[in-house]
């Protein structure tokens, strides 16, 4: 609800402060759309609106208490004659309440309404009525009572209907003095309102001012204003709304001095009620009293009809001003005030703006944020407002990543009623924490604060790593033109997979040749349709899975394979599992068929461990033929073929020969695998075998025989063999002891005894421990033979001393 009134500068008493009450329906930009009728709509003429306006708001409170100590006036009177202005806000006191107003001090606008005319001073309302040297008091516009010495000034009004306005108390008039100031207005709409012990509602006219000079004369009182309440239930109390006129000044008689506490008394009227002319002291007549105020609907004991003010002692003195005008409305509800046809009333309150969102969900702390198992999370909130029945206008959304502050959603002013909000995709990261905060408009367009700031996590990605092709582009996995793809899949959640997308690459030239588009199915193979690849290209592929609860991961690493079949695995040859080596073992294995009749390459992987990661050497024909042979038609080896070998090496021999020393004594896992020379597409590896590198075999007993005596003679029995080729063929060498069971055994050498099958004589005769114990120990060094070493059995007999 709002006033519009009239306030270009040069108006005059016919048009100025001219206020109706409105209710706006709608703002475009700087144009208001009000809802009502203008109860005067011409543009020009006397009596009609300028072109100059001014809009101001009705308060609209819930409850309202002055307080015994308080008082609630305006700032500035209507009419500053001063400055020659026009107030925009003084004289009037307008506002509504839902629940209670509770008066225990003062709602005063005393002679607040435009101000008294004096000498050489033009107001804005020029007040007419006697011609004597006594100003006229002024009169209130509404009731139409006037002032003695009758004035026609009028006050601005308020427009309730098309037949009545709120008017404050004209001025009073003033030729040597000024005159009083008229009353102003006071509206009040509530559901009840109560007027305390000493509260009171105070619109009555200011006083006239005395003369100060020898034959001066006192100004006409102002008028009473307008008290006008609206109200379910009232609790007043007689003599607590005044509105009466304020009393004329003194007038001191011509060649008479004032002096002090001599001058003519001054009244104002009660309620109901007129005030006489007062006698002035010597050489002076007192002005003329104050009319009382208008009261309806009646009240007992107080005059519904106006007290006209009086004149003074002599017609020519200042008269008082005239009565103001007091209404009281009350109903069994509350009712609109002001309704105009044919629009009808709304309620409208002061607007507040909306609260701080509550109830934000996800809710969490930095330390402890809620887990979100989504990319595109639902963020929602409660709209609060002051302002019960306002609605939600619009929200903003910002949600930051907590590790360095960066915003990677901010939603910006959306108009809209809602109060959640999906975070799009492509804006959060799987295993991250986010905080996010909310602020909301209202249909004011009145903004809250931020809310206190959210935090979440959103859940980790589901995993897949390819199983089929190889993640060494210089390595592809040969295979068919319509290959199954394989992968693993996990999820730290246990969320099963739902679905997965597949894309293929030409390697070349790193362009997609296929997508299988997002599948909805827990397989983990993909089987690529024909006519998608071609023969002999090499492509990679990548996947990309989501679980049960949406959560996507990214899409994989590439892994590359072939679409040239690759050759048929090698059959192993020699050296046979856990067969012992020099430092330079060659490896030898049968060459098996390439299916497209494609020359083929070889590789070879020897290693520590069985995994090949620790010592690894690799060797390839492919990179160098250092050391590699195969065996021709012709039955003997010869330097493999820098392009490899052709199909005409079907079941023949390849061979590798280490080129530097392995570590002796070290145990070496190994295998090979052919390569198909045209696409590089690796065939399948040989099953791991093992080598012993090193040329000495030692053992002994393991339990020495425990004897009562020392053992004096030994002699042994035994079936071996040992080769005799090489440079220095292998040997072997025997030693035998008593007392075995010492930390440190007295070891005898008896290797000739041992070969020859002869009794050995044991010199020993010392022990550390308790008991004797017959060994021995047999040590064999292959030397530069690579035959076989056989031992099949060993057997010994001793005496004792």
């Amino acid at each position: 609800m709002c006033l519009m009134g009239t306030v270009e500068a040069g108006c005059t008493a016919a048009n100025f402060g001219k206020y109706q009450t409105f209710t706006v329906t709608s703002i475009s930009g700087n144009t208001l759309h009000l809802g009502g009728e203008p109860l005067d709509t011409s543009t020009s003429g006397a009596g009609r609106y300028p072109a100059l306006m001014i809009v101001q708001k009705v308060p609209h409170y819930t409850d309202v208490t002055i307080e015994a100590t308080g008082s609630l006036t305006t700032n500035y009177p209507v009419w500053d004659n001063a400055n020659a202005r026009i107030t925009i806000c003084g004289g009037v006191i307008f506002f509504r309440a839902t629940g209670t107003v509770k008066i225990d001090g003062h709602i005063t606008t005393l002679d607040r309404g435009p101000q008294g005319a004096r000498q050489n001073v033009i107001p804005l309302l020029t007040p007419t009525g006697s011609t004597g040297a006594g100003g006229a008091g002024g009169g209130n516009r509404f009731i139409g009572g006037y002032g003695s010495n009758v004035s026609s000034a009028y006050g601005p009004s308020i427009a309730i209907d098309y037949y009545t306005r709120l008017t404050p108390g004209g001025p009073g008039n003033g030729t040597s003095n000024g005159g009083g100031s008229g009353g102003g207005i006071v509206v009040i709409h509530a559901d009840t309102i109560t007027l305390g012990t000493n509260g009171l509602i105070y619109c009555g006219g200011g006083l006239g001012f005395s003369s100060n000079n020898s034959g001066g004369t006192g100004g006409g009182g102002g008028a009473g204003g307008t008290i006008w309440l609206e109200c379910r239930v009232s609790n007043l109390r007689n003599n607590g709304l005044v509105a009466s006129g304020g009393g004329g000044g003194a007038s001191i008689t011509a060649g008479n001095q004032p002096s002090g506490g001599e001058s003519g008394q001054v009244a104002k009227g009660g309620n109901g009620e007129s005030v006489t002319s007062y006698a002035g002291g010597a050489g002076h007549a007192a002005g003329g009293g104050g009319g009382g105020a208008s009261y309806s609907p009646a009240r007992t004991g107080i005059s519904a009809t106006s007290g006209s003010g009086a004149n003074g002692t002599n017609t020519s003195l200042s008269g008082g001003g005239g009565a103001g005008y007091i209404r009281v409305n009350t109903a069994s509800t509350t009712k609109p005030i002001f309704t105009f046809s044919p629009s009808t009333w709304d309620w409208e309150s002061i607007n507040l703006a909306p609260s701080v969102p509550s109830n934000l969900s996800p809710s969490g702390t930095d330390t402890t944020p809620s887990l979100q198992i989504t990319l595109t999370p639902t963020l929602s909130w409660t709209f609060n407002d002051p302002d019960s029945s306002a609605p939600q206008k619009a929200y903003q959304v910002i949600t930051t990543r907590s590790s360095d502050g960066a915003v990677v959603d901010d939603s910006g002013k959306v108009i809209s009623v809602s109060s959640t909000y999906t975070i799009p995709s492509d804006k959060l990261s799987p295993g991250t924490v986010y905080y996010y905060s909310v602020r909301v408009w209202d249909n004011h367009d009145a903004a809250s604060p931020s809310s206190e700031v959210q935090y979440f996590k959103t859940a980790n990605a589901p995993s897949a790593i390819p199983t089929y092709g190889n993640a060494d582009s210089t390595l592809p996995t040969g295979g068919s033109l319509t290959p199954r793809l394989t992968w693993s899949y996990s999820d730290q959640e246990n969320h099963p997979q739902a679905k997965f997308e597949i894309r293929i690459f030409r390697t070349v030239d790193n362009v997609q040749i296929h997508s299988s588009d997002v599948i909805l199915s827990a397989n983990t193979f993909y089987d690529v349709p024909s006519d998608s690849l071609t023969l002999g290209s090499t492509y990679f592929w990548q996947i990309r899975v989501t679980d049960s609860s949406g959560m996507s991961s990214d899409f994989s690493n590439a892994y590359y394979f072939t679409t040239n079949s690759p050759p048929e695995p090698l059959t192993i040859v020699s050296p046979v599992d856990t067969y012992r080596t020099s430092k330079r073992p060659a490896f030898e294995a049968m060459i098996g068929i390439d299916p497209e009749n494609d020359h083929q390459h070889f590789r070879i992987e020897i290693a520590e461990d069985a995994a090949f990661t620790k010592d690894l050497h690799v060797r390839s024909t492919e990179s160098g033929q250092s050391g590699w042979e195969v065996k021709t038609e012709l039955g003997f080896f010869a330097k493999m073929p820098s392009d490899g070998v052709d199909q005409s090496y079907t079941n023949g021999i390849v061979r590798y020969t280490c080129q530097s020393d392995l570590q002796e004594g070290k145990t070496y896992f190994w295998r090979m695998a052919p390569i198909d020379a045209s696409s590089g597409t690796a065939g399948a590896w040989t099953a791991a075998r093992t080598i012993r590198c090193g040329n000495i075999l030692a053992f002994q007993k393991k339990t020495p025989i425990p004897t009562t005596r020392a053992a004096s003679r030994i002699v042994f029995s035994s079936s071996f063999q040992l080769p005799t080729d090489g440079v220095i063929p292998a040997s072997l060498r025997v030693d035998v002891c008593n007392n075995g069971l010492d930390p440190a055994p007295t070891w005898e050498e008896c290797t000739q005894s041992f070969l020859n099958h002869q009794m050995h004589t044991i010199s020993n005769r010392a022990k550390t421990t308790s008991n004797w114990a017959v060994n021995y120990r047999i040590t064999i060094e292959a030397n530069d033979s690579l035959e076989a070493i056989e031992l099949n059995a060993i057997g010994f007999s001793f005496e004792l001393v």
